[in-house]
């Protein structure tokens, strides 16, 4: 035998190992730029540490040793070395998607697609060192680790404020909102313990509702009643019910019936109907009785049923959220009702309030979309925001009760937007009381952002001097929710931490990862579904996103399924929580001893309310201990105890929540405030009533927030921690959040410390009551300083007290055999090892019969190849370590057995068929045992041209070809690196054919004569009157489907030009080219009947003469209604020569209404720029459709 001894030689046994993993990803060619610029592959040394970490983790379990991190970390690994593959065979898709991604606009966006495979590989690289890492550490005794607590998916239990396990420990949920659309919930690379397998099945809807007096679909039966026989591995998992009330949920026979136009007004964005019409609701509580009985007790209900998809009935005229079509006559006869009650049926009493001269309540009118800006503070616009959050908490209460009076175990939440009542924005107009909610259901819901800088921010925001990200919305949000629903689990449904639509980074680091998951899970967050993943198993992306250029497709670029580091840490940081479970609820529960007032009264009456009250908040935080809030509600309920209540500038309450304060005092309680609060109602009038002291503590505090804050520190001084954290970081604010329990004893406390400050923070500990107490850091075990430096985003859960450190480094510094693999070739095999502590170098035997031949000695890598080897015949070998003090027990080494083998050149496939399409072929075949992919190649004499590789499946299309003419192809696979015989291939002929449909004659009158110099009307041309654009002859039509349609004058032929609609991007026709279509009956035809009210899109098909990933802008232009541009985008990724099909977005008029009805005066325009689309293309097929399927 021969042994590679050299530099070179060595350098190879990781290029060659990387060869038999992935040969055909090396010897085929088939994917581009995998390496570096020393020509070592990113993948190759990805894969080896990969096969490293699995026999260090295997060796490490048979020793004891909880693996399930690294488990985590070799599935991410394989994930997403194979999304890597996709995504470099698929660069133009996500080219795509990154154009529609606003943030990268200004980027080189085919540069960021072709980089992405690579950046993909090396972050999967890194994750695997630092697991080799974290283990080695691990084994060596360095670090000690707690077991993970694995979620017991199908065994979980609902008790009190907490999720738990079947062994009786708090457990918190993870998983995705959503995952891959369509695919089955039984895929285990998508229903995993490292993704989430939290079941979900499909939403409740009123379009559930199959007949006016009751019954529900087949839809209902078979993916909701049957949902656990469709899945079986998911029966028992733990899911929640969504209620859907967006896209497609309105029946047809209710549309039939009362008309769409009925119940389409004041509707939102998530919700597209009228919610105070009476037949909604009956339709809704039909579907409830008829749904709820039959699977009350299933535990994918055990997350709860959630009411709401970010519920909001915005009034203001310029929120991007406002409502649509104005308020329905029950909506104004409910609000007329609810004045009367409010003023007590004294019209004159609102008169002077609203300034106004009704005769009575019925004349009352008001319009949405109203002008906030210019109303707020005034007594109109506080009675309708009251009125609107009263009306939509009356909606929810109507679906909740209904649901828990066929099922009184029911969960309820909503996913409310936190945003809403805790950003800078301070609207009140949106309907959503969440302290009627909160109090409404048996969660809290919610959908929490955490965010770093928005892409179009036109400036920084006033955090990002200060904080590393926007950590205000979680935070205020849980202190509010936990403070209003103490006791509750928290849901979030929807957790955006790592993107939004106006967040990304592509590049995030895990550490920020870490540091938000685990902020909000200390703050309560019991459980969450992060936005999104948008990948099935094997890596492809979802159609849903491809054919988008809305939300899902702007979201996909930078989210986790692009990321394995981020994707890996999100879930580590949730194995780390639950490990650690009973410690982190303590967190959770702690007692909130300070509470700051809040009041929806003036925060309706002021946009600026919320901002004063998180100044005050954000003053207070940094104090290790957490910041509760007050409202009357929990005053008056005595939801939990409290020490004292702090009042900032909050001018406006009402008379009740006044009365609520004194009453608190007259019960002994303490109340901080300062002299401009309290001072006005909820009509901004002038309150002459003051608060008395009565037998509890009134202190008036005028000099500022510091002042304020101070003075509530000082009254609870027996409250504060025994523990303390000083914090320098060169900053004027404080950036670390820390936190104080109890642990194991009264003389151990946990501490957690999370920076979000923008700096390094220099930490100094200590113990009020020990001042030689021991700090551990809890997650590995060992010793630390009090003294502590924490970078920006870093994250600490320490113990301070009298334990003694659990990590024991071995200290007899005893010699490890080093963990190694071996892989076996052609006549030759390669050695991997890893690194062993204090080894010098490393030596390399063969093994036969017990008897240890040394091959090679002193060597100083960590791979090692022997060559000139028999086929077929098992071979073993050991590698040892050695240092000055001697040898690794060569008798512990393990024996690594293996066998060469030769590459087998694989068969070609069989079966081949050939189906002729409209200028292409359709070539499928028997699939090869064992081949990993296959080429397609065009015959032509005794040539072969590669017309298409890298093929994983058993079929492909083939495409453009010419119609008419005969194509031979044959297809060869490729296993290990070799190709099958193209001289020995089956071939197989076909010829391309168009598809013909006849078209019917087009009556005379039918045609027009105004075509323009840049524009031209299908209905209106023949084709020897036009030279330029040249087009088709005729005509529209209606049927079940397509409501209008375009097709040639003799026969659809998608490939000739002379029959299919040319146009060129002539500069003589100014800077665009412009389509034009009309409706026929524009051109007199009395014959076409009207049609029914509902949805329409526009389809077509278009034909390009170069790459396009882009979109076409419609206008659609109806006499006296102006004009409304929307956009018609590609359903794939449209490749030159191919035709695609394309839809546009709902038709729209100029106010932004949707077009239910196609009318005589309907015209549609197609306008593309010069510079967005290939300067030749083809368009046909053109269709106005009828929207026929739910959206959900």
């Amino acid at each position: 035998m021969r042994r590679a001894k050299s530099f070179i030689g060595v350098l190879l046994c990781v290029f060659t190992l990387f060869s038999v993993i992935r040969p055909s990803d090396i010897f085929a060619g088939e994917v581009k730029d995998k390496y570096e610029s020393n020509g070592k592959s990113i993948e190759s040394e990805a894969r080896v540490k990969l096969l490293l970490l699995k026999e260090l983790a295997k060796q490490a379990e048979d020793e004891g040793y909880d693996t399930e991190r690294e488990n985590c970390t070799i599935w991410m690994s394989e994930q997403f070395l194979e999304f890597a593959d996709y995504d470099d065979l698929h660069i133009k898709e996500n080219k795509y998607l990154f154009d529609c991604a606003p943030m990268y606009k200004t980027e080189d966006t085919k540069k960021l697609a072709n980089e992405l495979p690579n950046y993909e590989r090396s972050e999967v690289l890194k994750m695997l060192e630092k697991s080799i890492n974290d283990l080695q550490d691990v084994i060596s005794g360095k670090n000690v680790r707690k077991t993970v607590n694995k979620v017991d998916w199908d065994n979980i239990m609902v008790k009190d404020d907490q999720f738990y396990n079947s062994n009786g420990k708090p457990v918190f949920l993870y998983d995705y909102f959503s995952k891959a659309h369509g695919a089955d919930q039984d895929d285990p690379n998508l229903y995993n313990d490292y993704l989430g397998n939290i079941a979900h099945p499909l939403c409740m809807s009123a379009y559930l509702s199959k007949k006016e007096n009751g019954g529900l679909t087949d839809k209902a039966y078979s993916d909701i009643i049957e949902y656990e026989n469709k899945y079986l591995p998911m029966k028992d998992n733990i899911g929640y019910m969504m209620l859907w009330h967006s896209g497609k949920v309105i029946p047809e026979w209710f549309i039939n019936k009362y008309g769409k136009e009925n119940v389409t007004h004041g509707i939102p964005k998530y919700t597209q109907y009228d919610i105070d019409n009476p037949n909604i609701r009956n339709v809704w509580s039909k579907v409830i009785e008829d749904l709820v009985p039959k699977i009350k007790d299933k535990n994918y209900l055990q997350l709860g049923y959630i009411l709401s998809n970010e519920p909001h009935w915005y009034a203001d005229k310029d929120s991007y959220f406002v409502v649509k079509n104005g308020i329905s006559d029950e909506t104004l006869s409910r609000f007329r009702s609810w004045l009367q009650k409010k003023h007590n049926n004294d019209i004159n009493e609102l008169n002077q309030l609203w300034e106004t001269d009704y005769n009575n309540f019925d004349e009352i009118t008001i319009s949405i979309p109203i002008d906030v800006s210019a109303l707020r503070g005034t007594p109109k616009m506080y009675d309708y925001s009251r009125f609107n959050m009263e009306r939509v908490t009356d909606w929810f209460t109507f679906l909740h009760d209904n649901i828990k009076k066929y099922d009184e175990d029911a969960y309820t939440h909503l996913k409310i937007m936190p945003k809403i009542f805790t950003d800078n924005s301070g609207s009140r107009d949106h309907g959503i009381d969440v302290e009627a909610l909160t109090n409404l259901t048996e969660y809290i819901g919610n959908d929490a952002t955490i965010r770093k800088q928005y892409f179009n921010s036109r400036e920084k925001e006033d955090w990002e001097k200060d904080y590393a990200y926007y950590w205000r919305e979680i935070a205020m949000t849980y202190d509010i929710l936990s403070s209003m629903g103490p006791d509750k689990i928290n849901v979030n449904s929807e957790s955006h931490f790592i993107s939004t639509t106006r967040f990304r980074d592509n590049k995030m680091e895990p550490e920020y990862v870490r540091s938000t998951y685990w902020l909000a899970t200390i703050l309560g967050m019991n459980a969450n579904l992060t936005w999104y993943w948008g990948r099935y198993g094997d890596g492809s992306i979802e159609p849903r996103i491809l054919a988008d250029s809305g939300n899902l497709a702007k979201g996909y670029p930078g989210s986790c399924a692009q990321m394995p580091r981020v994707a890996n840490e999100y879930t580590q940081t949730m194995m780390d929580l639950n490990a650690f479970s009973t410690d982190i609820v303590k967190f959770q529960r702690q007692e909130k001893p300070i509470r700051i007032y809040y009041s929806e009264t003036a925060n309706i009456n002021d946009e600026e309310q919320i901002n004063r009250l998180f100044n005050l908040y954000e003053s207070m935080y940094f104090n290790g201990l957490p910041i509760g809030f007050a409202t009357k509600d929990i005053i008056r309920n005595k939801k939990e105890d409290f020490d004292e209540i702090v009042i900032y500038d909050t001018p406006c309450v009402t008379d009740d929540e006044f009365l609520a304060l004194q009453e608190y005092l007259d019960n002994g309680g303490t109340i901080i405030v300062d002299n401009k609060s309290l001072i006005k109602n909820e009509y901004n009038q002038f309150r002459t009533l003051k608060l008395n002291k009565s037998k509890g503590k009134l202190i008036k505090v005028n000099n500022g927030i510091s002042n304020i804050s101070t003075k509530a520190f000082d009254l609870i001084d027996d409250k504060k921690p025994l523990v303390n954290v000083e914090e320098i970081n060169g900053s004027q604010k404080k950036g670390c959040i820390w936190r104080v329990v109890d642990g194991d004893g009264a003389d151990n406390k946990l501490v957690t410390i999370i920076n979000v400050g923008k700096s390094t923070a220099q930490l100094d500990i200590t113990n009020k009551d020990n001042p030689n107490a021991v700090i551990i850091d809890m997650l590995t075990g060992k010793e630390m300083s009090d003294s502590i430096t924490l970078p920006s985003e870093g994250v600490l859960f320490l113990n301070v007290g009298s334990k003694v450190p659990w990590a024991r480094p071995d200290t007899n510094h005893e010699l490890r055999n080093p963990v190694a693999v071996a892989s076996a070739f052609d006549e030759f095999i390669t050695l991997n090892w890893l690194p062993t502590d204090n080894a010098d170098s490393y030596k390399v035997y063969s093994v036969n019969n017990n008897n240890y031949e040394l091959l090679e000695k002193d060597i100083n890598d960590t791979c090692y190849q022997i060559t000139d080897l028999l086929n077929n015949v098992e071979y073993t070998y050991i590698v040892t370590a050695e240092n000055e003090e001697g040898e690794s027990d060569i008798e512990e080494a393990v024996k690594l057995k293996v066998i060469p083998v030769a590459k087998k050149v694989p068969d070609n496939p069989t079966y081949i068929k050939a189906e002729a399409l409209d200028s292409g072929i359709r070539l499928s075949w028997n699939p090869v045992d064992d081949a990993e992919k296959y080429k397609v190649y065009l015959k032509d004499s005794n040539n072969y041209k590669l017309v298409k590789e890298g093929i994983v499946t058993d079929s492909t299309v083939i495409s453009p070809l010419v119609n008419g003419k005969e194509y031979t192809f044959i297809v060869t696979s490729v296993q290990d690196g070799l190709e099958s015989d193209k001289n020995t291939a089956y071939m197989v002929k076909a010829i391309p054919k168009a598809e013909m449909i006849p078209i019917p004659e087009i009556p005379l009158k039918s045609v027009l004569t105004h075509v323009q110099e840049n524009y031209f009307s299908f209905d209106t041309y023949k084709s020897n009157n036009l030279t330029k654009p040249k087009g088709t002859q005729g005509k529209w039509w209606i049927n079940d489907s397509s409501i209008m349609s375009v097709t040639t004058d003799k026969s659809y032929t998608k490939t000739g030009k002379e029959q299919s609609i040319l146009f060129n991007g002539d500069p003589a026709l100014s800077s665009t080219g412009v389509f034009f279509a009309t409706t026929p009956n524009a051109m007199g035809d009395k014959d076409k009947p009207e049609l029914p009210a509902d949805k329409y899109y526009i389809e077509a098909m278009i034909f390009l003469e170069e790459d396009y990933m882009s979109n076409i802008d419609i206008s659609y232009v109806r006499k006296g209604k102006g004009v409304m541009n929307a956009k018609l985008s590609c359903s794939t990724v449209a490749e030159k020569g191919k035709w695609v099909k394309v839809k546009s977005t709902v038709l729209k008029a100029v106010d932004g209404t949707e077009i239910n009805e196609i009318t005589k005066d309907l015209q549609l325009k197609f306008i593309y720029p010069k510079t967005g689309l290939p300067t030749e293309f083809y368009i046909d097929n053109i269709r106005i459709m009828k929207e026929d399927k739910q959206n959900i």
